[in-house]
């Protein structure tokens, strides 16, 4: 998934990018907009403590938020992906830590 290596690293989990890659591997996540549809999914899918959590997220709302493209070349096939995937984090992100998982 382009931009999911870059976006572990950034929030210092390389660790997970094997599990992460093969989890996208799994489920037939394709682009970075459906891994943050399913961020609660992804983050407990690789066991991610409290603060790696609050950090993925940090990253993703950061990058988000300065408008740095994390989406890269699928964002420019696919118009509609920015709104879906800020949607999409939204939903991720308070749901995750909301429940402290």
């Amino acid at each position: 998934v382009e931009g999911l290596r870059a976006l572990l690293v950034g929030a210092r989990l390389e660790k997970y990018i094997e599990a992460a890659e093969a989890w996208c591997d799994d489920v037939g996540a394709v682009r970075l907009a459906e891994v943050l549809g399913e961020r609660d999914e992804f983050m407990k899918a690789l066991s991610l403590k409290i603060l790696e959590r609050r950090r993925f997220c940090a990253t993703v709302e950061g990058l988000r938020a300065t408008g740095k493209a994390l989406f890269g070349a699928a964002s420019e096939a696919r118009p509609d992906e920015s709104a879906e995937v800020e949607a999409a984090g939204s939903r991720g992100h308070r749901g995750g830590l909301a429940t402290g998982e």
